[in-house]
């Protein structure tokens, strides 16, 4: 198989950021001018190290104080009766928590908890703002375009409301993803959005009957810089499901032409809630070094754990997802998926030996409580992911038959 290599040459023009955050190299093109513009008005001003976090998860606690900081609501006084008990009294974040319950933007789990420190998902992100802006639809089955949605989900209505109003910026993309969490780069690209939709952001709260000013939202800011709550001097628990890989071996894992499947380690993915959860899917990407070595086209990869066993070819600097998993977890329970390589021997073979590694893109899963209902769809919701280590055992590939 021969590679051929195009060059096309665009000339991109940056915008000049206000503030050089210590990490701005790695701010993604789409994301730059959102994140010149949040910092500006104040609602996401970097943290205390001078840097902004692009790939930062943002937690449930996290996004209610930047909506109400967009709403420009942050200086109101909550009368809101509904008091979650894992709310901590004088916590930087009781006051947002407070007003979006007493607001309607947010009810709490069947538990009563809030669970601020758990991360949000693109699902439960999408329902956040639809509450909180009060976006319609004229067309509720436009979520329909992505492949992962369905007109039953609890969440599709409100993703249609985010594509009417332009809040998506994967409008185009074939999935929406519900299961991933969100980051703070999509997060300012989706606020940012917000601020030049001024008919959207006004506070639904009536300021002058409360006898209170409006609050400039470049005056808002939590110190240390935006929050972070572990340097706010609390260790929030974070209820998930936790998926870690653990390599093999610190050596490289080499094998030939000759070799069967050579193990590359474990993904371990445990159930931290209270409840049953459910994993669906999990994606894993193979990447080589360079182009030009190992299998023109791919290796095989195995998945061995309890009642599963998945045997699939992966293209070489390719995806793998492994879907309809359906795997049930108790809570704490753990399953062990041990990963296995070895070459597809009836390939062609570039002559260089192949380096590389196997590692964890994503996951998504679902969690429900079994004594609420006896019906699944009337509790479920997408289960926020934590991700430990990512990287399998690296690899080395000979493509000869050893003597």
């Amino acid at each position: 198989m021969k590679s051929y290599i195009f060059l096309l040459t665009l000339l991109i023009t940056s915008p000049v950021f206000a503030v050089g955050f210590t990490d701005k190299d790695d701010f993604p093109l789409w994301a730059e001018t959102a994140i010149e513009l949040v910092n500006e008005e104040g609602l996401m001003t970097g943290y205390g190290d001078g840097s902004f976090g692009v790939d930062q998860s943002l937690t449930r606690a996290e996004v209610v104080t930047l909506i109400s900081r967009v709403k420009k609501a942050s200086n109101i006084e909550s009368n809101s009766e509904v008091r979650f008990p894992d709310v901590i009294r004088g916590a930087w974040y009781e006051a947002a928590i407070d007003l979006a319950a007493q607001e309607g933007w947010v009810k709490g789990h069947d538990d009563g908890n809030f669970y601020p420190g758990n991360s949000l998902t693109r699902a439960e992100f999408a329902a956040l703002l639809q509450r909180a802006f009060n976006l319609e639809t004229d067309n509720p089955a436009a979520s329909l375009k992505f492949e992962d949605v369905r007109a039953s989900y609890w969440y599709a209505a409100s993703v249609s409301a985010l594509l009417e109003h332009d809040l998506l910026r994967t409008s185009m993309n074939a999935n929406f993803d519900p299961g991933t969490e969100v980051t703070r780069a999509e997060a300012a690209w989706t606020f940012a959005q917000l601020i030049n939709k001024p008919g959207l952001t006004t506070a639904s709260v009536d300021f002058e009957n409360e006898g209170l000013d409006p609050l400039d939202s470049r005056r808002v800011a939590v110190k240390p810089r935006d929050f972070r709550a572990n340097k706010q001097g609390y260790d929030i628990a974070r209820a998930a499901i936790n998926v870690s890989a653990e390599p093999a071996s610190e050596e490289i894992i080499a094998f030939d032409l000759s070799s069967d499947w050579q193990p590359l380690g474990e993904v371990l993915i445990t159930n931290s809630f209270d409840y049953r959860a459910d994993l669906d899917s999990l994606r894993v990407r193979l990447r080589l070094d360079a182009d030009d070595m190992g299998p023109e086209e791919g290796f095989f990869l195995k998945f061995e754990g309890p009642d599963i066993l998945i045997e699939e070819k992966v293209y070489s600097n390719g995806e793998l997802a492994l879907t309809g998993l359906n795997y049930a977890f108790d809570p704490e329970a753990e399953l062990v998926l041990k990963v296995f390589i070895k070459p597809d021997t009836q390939e062609s073979f570039y002559s260089r030996i192949a380096t590389g590694k196997v590692f964890v893109i994503d996951a998504t899963g679902q969690a429900y409580k079994d004594m609420i209902s006896e019906s699944r769809d009337s509790n479920v919701r997408v289960a926020p992911i934590e991700y430990g280590t990512r990287d399998l055992a690296s690899f080395e590939f000979t493509p000869v038959v050893s003597e």
